[in-house]
C-alpha cells in the first residue's frame, strides 16, 4: 500500500506495503455540490493471518479513523472574542502569546471629569487640603503593575547587577528594543526567540500564557546557560523576576510573527493551489464554501479524476506543504539545527522522520485562516491571524491528528513522514487540484514491523 501524500488512492499492490485491504470497492458521493468518488472498505472484510516468514509480505490489518469536523464550531470560535487575558504581562498590554500578529497596544482609560467650577482658594487652605488628602492607588493599576509599560523609574537600579545584564529602555509606553541592547543581552534573546518558535512548530502553536515574565522566562533561562558570556545575566534571571518581565516581549513577538508569516504564505498560494484565480466573486465563494465544509480543504484530490479527494491522506494538500516549507525549509540548515525535534516511527520505521503534529494543524489553520478572506465577498478581506478567531480551527486539526493516530497509527505515520519528505528533501512540491471530500477521514493502517 502507498499512503505516500503524493501517490494517489492507496495501492494495495505495493509489495513494501501489503497490509491494505485485499478488496476496495468504490462509492459515489451523493453530494449535491460536487461528484466525489471515495473508495470505501468493504464491511465484511476479514484481516488475513500474518505470515510468520521475514519474505512473505505483511498482513493486512485495517483500521479507520472516522473523525467529523465540526465546521460550526470554527465559526463560533471566528467570531467569538478571546477567552484569556494576561493576568501579569511585562510589556504594553498585548496579552498573550496567541495574538498572530501585533495588536494595537491597550493602555488604561480614564474618563475625563466634568469641568467644575473654579473657585479660589489661600495658598495655605490649599496646601493644608493636599495634605491632608488620602492616597488613592486604583485596585486596577495595582493589579496590572506587570502589565505596565517599560519605564526605567520602576527598574531596580541597573548600578546593582553585573554591566553586562544590563538594559537599555525604550520612551515610557514602549517594549525595550532588541538591537539596543548589549551583545549579551541580544545573544540570550535571539536564542530564547529561536526556542519559543521551536515550541509553536513543535509542541503548541497556542500555548497558554498567564504571566508574560514568568512564560518567558524558562526559555531565557536556557538560552542563557550554555553561553560563558551570559552567566550573568542568567544570575540574574533567576533572582529578579523582573528581569523577565522586561525581556520577555522580544521573544514572545517573534513567536507570534512565525504564526503570522505562515498565514501569509497562505494568502498568497491559496488562489493558485485551489484554483480560484480567474473565477467571478460569486464563482470564488461558492468554491470557498465547498473547502471549508466539513475541512475539505486539507484533502489532496486525484490527479486522473477530477473532483475525487483522497480521504486516506489528510493534510496531503499542496498547498500545506507549500507554506511549511516556504515558512520553515527555505534554509538548507533548518533540517540539522531541528534534527533531533522531529518525531520519528516505531519499531522499523524509528529511522522515518515525520512532520510534528503542530507544524502540519498550524499550516492548515493559516489555509483555512486565508480561505475565510474571500468567504464573504470573493475578494481578499484582511482579516487578523488573531487566537480568538482560529484557535479553534488549530485544535480541532491537532485532534484530528490525535484521533486519527490511535486508530491508525502507522497510517498517520506514512503521511507525516510523507510530508517530511516533501518538505525537507524535495525541491518542489507537488501541485494538487483542490476539491470536496466527505467528513470522514479514511486511515487504513500500517503495522509498525514487518
Amino acid at each position: 500500500m502507498k499512503a505516500a501524500c503524493s501517490k494517489g488512492i492507496i495501492d494495495d499492490s505495493d509489495d513494501s506495503m501489503s497490509d491494505a485491504p485485499p478488496r476496495l470497492r468504490r462509492i459515489t458521493n451523493t453530494d449535491d455540490d460536487l461528484d466525489l468518488d471515495v473508495q470505501h472498505p468493504v464491511e465484511d472484510m476479514q484481516p488475513r493471518s500474518r505470515k510468520s516468514s521475514a519474505s512473505s509480505a505483511m498482513s493486512a490489518t485495517s483500521a479507520f479513523a472516522r473523525i467529523h469536523v465540526d465546521t460550526d464550531t470554527d465559526d463560533r470560535d471566528h467570531e467569538r472574542r478571546s477567552r484569556r487575558s494576561s493576568t501579569g504581562s511585562g510589556h504594553s498590554g498585548r496579552h498573550s502569546v496567541a495574538g498572530m500578529e501585533l495588536d494595537n497596544d491597550e493602555s488604561l482609560e480614564v474618563d475625563a471629569a466634568p469641568k467644575k467650577k473654579v473657585t479660589k482658594v489661600s495658598a495655605a487652605r490649599q496646601k493644608q487640603a493636599d495634605a491632608e488628602k488620602p492616597e488613592i492607588k486604583s485596585e486596577a493599576v495595582a493589579d496590572a503593575v506587570d502589565n505596565a509599560s517599560v519605564d526605567a523609574a520602576t527598574v531596580t537600579p541597573e548600578s546593582e547587577w553585573h554591566a553586562s545584564t544590563h538594559l537599555v529602555f525604550p520612551a515610557p509606553g514602549k517594549d525595550i528594543a532588541l538591537l539596543a541592547q548589549r551583545a549579551e543581552v541580544q545573544s540570550v534573546l535571539r536564542g530564547a526567540s529561536t526556542l519559543m518558535k521551536d515550541d509553536v512548530c513543535f509542541v503548541d502553536a497556542y500555548p497558554r500564557v498567564g504571566q508574560r515574565g514568568g512564560f518567558a522566562r524558562p526559555k531565557l533561562l536556557e538560552a542563557a546557560a550554555p553561553l560563558p558570556e551570559a552567566v550573568h545575566i542568567y544570575e540574574r534571571l533567576m533572582l529578579d523576576k523582573q528581569y523577565a518581565v522586561f525581556l520577555a516581549p522580544i521573544p514572545i513577538d517573534r513567536a507570534i510573527l512565525l504564526r503570522g508569516g505562515m498565514k501569509r504564505s497562505a494568502v498568497n498560494c491559496v488562489m493558485g493551489y485551489y484554483e480560484l484565480t480567474g473565477l467571478t466573486p460569486d464563482k470564488v465563494m461558492k468554491r470557498v464554501e465547498e473547502l471549508l465544509k466539513d475541512h475539505r480543504y486539507i484533502f489532496p484530490s486525484s490527479l486522473e479524476i477530477k473532483g475525487r479527494l483522497l480521504l486516506d491522506q489528510p493534510f496531503c494538500h499542496g498547498a500545506i506543504s507549500h507554506i511549511i516549507k516556504e515558512e520553515l525549509f527555505s534554509t538548507a540548515s533548518y533540517v540539522e539545527e531541528h534534527a533531533t525535534l522531529f518525531p520519528t516511527g516505531k519499531k522499523s520505521r524509528a529511522a522515518e522522520r515525520e512532520l510534528p503534529d503542530s507544524m502540519v494543524a498550524l499550516a492548515a489553520t493559516a489555509v483555512y485562516a486565508a480561505l475565510m478572506e474571500f468567504r464573504n465577498t470573493g475578494r481578499k478581506q484582511n482579516i487578523p491571524f488573531k487566537e480568538d478567531a482560529y484557535e479553534g480551527t488549530y485544535r480541532n486539526h491537532m485532534k484530528t491528528l490525535k484521533d486519527s493516530r490511535k486508530d491508525a497509527p502507522g497510517a498517520v505515520h506514512a503521511v507525516l513522514h510523507q510530508l517530511y519528505k516533501e518538505v525537507a528533501e524535495s525541491d518542489q512540491i507537488v501541485h494538487t487540484a483542490s476539491g470536496s471530500s466527505a467528513t470522514l477521514i479514511q486511515l487504513v493502517d500500517i503495522p509498525d514491523s514487518d
